[in-house]
C-alpha cells in the first residue's frame, strides 16, 4: 500500500479549516434531550400558578386559604427547579393571561392530567431530568389527592 505523503502546509491547512467550521454556528439555540419535556413542564406550572392564584384571588368553598397557598408555593419551587435545569438557550413559553377562578375539581383535574404529563416525561428522558420530573411528578399527585380529601 503506497504511502500517502501530505506537506506539513497541507495539514495546518486543513486543520485550520476543519476548526473554522466546528466553531460556525448557525445562530440556533442548542437543543439538548429533554428541552421538550422542561419546556411543556414549565409550561404547566405556569398555568397552575395560574390558576392556583384565581383561587386565592376566589377562594374555593370548603379548602381552607391555606392549603391552596402552601400548594400555589409549591408549584413556585416546581417551576424555579425547573428553570434551573434548563439550557440557558433553551426557549421556554411565554406567559398567558390570567385563568378564571376555577373549582376544586378543576383544580384536582389540573393536577392528575399534569402528574401524568410529567410521568410520561420522566419514562422518556434522561438524567438528571428524569427524576427531576418524576418528584413533580409525585407532588402534584399528592396535591390533587389532598385537594380532594379537604373538599
Amino acid at each position: 500500500m503506497p504511502f500517502l505523503a501530505l506537506s506539513r502546509r497541507t495539514l495546518l491547512l486543513a486543520g485550520g479549516t476543519l476548526g473554522v467550521l466546528a466553531a460556525c454556528d448557525d445562530g440556533q439555540p442548542t437543543r439538548r434531550p429533554g428541552d421538550a419535556a422542561l419546556a411543556r413542564a414549565v409550561a404547566d406550572e405556569d398555568t397552575l400558578l395560574r390558576l392556583y392564584d384565581a383561587a386565592i384571588a376566589a377562594p374555593l368553598p370548603g379548602v381552607p386559604l391555606a392549603v391552596i397557598v402552601a400548594i400555589r408555593d409549591d408549584h413556585r419551587a416546581h417551576r424555579l427547579a425547573l428553570l434551573a435545569a434548563a439550557a440557558p438557550a433553551s426557549p421556554l413559553p411565554t406567559a398567558t393571561p390570567d385563568a378564571a377562578p376555577p373549582s376544586v375539581h378543576g383544580l384536582v383535574g389540573a393536577e392528575r392530567a399534569a402528574a401524568d404529563r410529567r410521568t410520561t416525561a420522566a419514562r422518556r428522558v434522561v438524567r438528571p431530568l428524569a427524576p427531576l420530573l418524576a418528584s413533580i411528578a409525585a407532588s402534584e399527585a399528592a396535591h390533587g389527592e389532598l385537594l380532594r380529601l379537604v373538599q
